[in-house]
Order: C-alpha cells, then structure tokens, then sequence
C-alpha cells in the first residue's frame, strides 16, 4: 500500500503533517497564556490527535491522549489549523482511496511467451501464416533454426485467405498465434475478434509506396 503514493509524495504529507501540528500546538500554547490557563496537552497530544484526524479517526468533543483525553477548547483555540487539517485529510483520504480502489481492480496480463524460440519451446500455440506472405516465405525456406523448428513440429499452418485465418483463429478454442505485419494489423483492427500484440517484434521491414513506370498519370503525381 506504500507504493500507492510515490516517495515525494510521502514526504510532502509528512511534512505538511508536523507543520500542522506544530502550528496546532503553538496556537494551542499561546491560547493558554493569554487566558493564563493550564496547559494540560504537549506536542505528542497534538501529533497523535492530528494522526487521527488524517486516518478518519477522530472525533470533536475529545479524544484520547496520553494526558487522558484531548479537550474540546483546544478546536476553539486553533480552528483555523483544524480547518486546513479537516481539508488536508480529507484530499489525503480521497486520493487514497481513489488510488487504491484503482489498484485491486486493475488487471496484469503476463504474455504466455515473448518470441518465437519461447513460443515452440514453452507453449502449445500453433502459428497462422497468409500464404504467399513474408512470414510464410520465411518459414517455407527456414532461415533460422526457430523456423525450420516450427515447420518440422507441423505447427506452422498456412492459409490461402485473411479471412480462413482469421476464423480459424477465433472460432476454436485451441492455442493459436498468428503472423501478421502490424500494419495489416491494424489497418483490420477487431476482425472477428481482438487480438493483443505478444512479444518483441519479430522482423522489422520498411514500407514504402510506389507506382509503375509507365504509368500514365505518373507526371500529376510528380507536381504533387
């Protein structure tokens, strides 16, 4: 629960903290000389009493200290640090709270594997190709010892049409990872259903845009 609020933060309320203690128990102090009153609470009541009020704890007629009990003159004497105390408490329990409901609720997802090597070494997931596409060429000429894995295990499967592989992947409840460009990726956005980017980029490749040479409105084109 400490780590809700970070180290500056924890130390700008510790800090804030003292200051309105310190002003609570000098306000508190000069009240009793000038009605020439006992002081029967020192700076420990004041600390344990300004404790409470930030946890949501206190009450205003009287609280307990180590004097016995806090009293209720002391609100008269200091209601305008009690009042930026009241208010300093109540954003420091909101924030809390607020924080803190966000954490229980919030969900981690841990990636069952984060390349290709840890895909057919520590999980059943078969992997979806487009056929004719660079991934496939990539495993249909086995480049590099993962893929020639893959093609050996028979867990490469290839498909003829987006559209099959897509289906296959989201309308069966067996592991499958499929093998796409980020940009076909998200140029289909939810096709079917969601997928989640898994892992570290596999291969990285330029993409760029061009036209035929004999084209015939290459030069309209050209003047922009």
């Amino acid at each position: 629960m400490v780590k809700l609020f970070s180290q500056g933060v924890w130390h700008a309320i510790l800090i804030t903290y003292f200051l309105l203690s310190i002003c609570s128990y000098l306000s508190h102090t000069i009240e009793s000389k000038i009605t020439q009153k006992k002081l029967d609470i020192d700076l420990n009541d004041h600390l344990f009493y300004n404790f409470g009020m930030i946890c949501g704890q206190s009450k205003r007629k009287y609280i307990s200290t180590s004097s016995g009990y806090f009293p209720s003159t002391v609100t008269k004497s200091s209601k305008l640090v009690e009042l930026w105390l009241g208010l300093f408490s109540f954003l420091i329990r909101t924030a809390f709270s607020t924080l803190l409901i966000r954490y229980m609720t919030q969900t981690t997802v841990i990636p069952p594997f984060n390349d290709l090597t840890s895909l057919l070494d520590s999980t059943s997931y078969s992997i979806l190709v487009l056929e004719d596409s660079l991934p496939h060429a990539f495993f249909q000429r086995r480049l590099w010892p993962e893929y020639e894995k893959a093609m050996d295990t028979k867990r490469c499967i290839t498909f003829s049409s987006i559209e099959e592989l897509y289906k296959r992947a989201c309308s069966t409840d067996k592991l499958y990872a499929i093998y796409q460009g980020e940009d076909i990726k998200k140029a289909r956005g939810v096709y079917i259903c969601r997928l989640n980017p898994t892992g570290i980029a596999l291969q990285n490749a330029w993409i760029v845009s061009g036209i035929s040479k004999t084209f015939e409105h290459k030069r309209s084109i050209d003047i922009g």
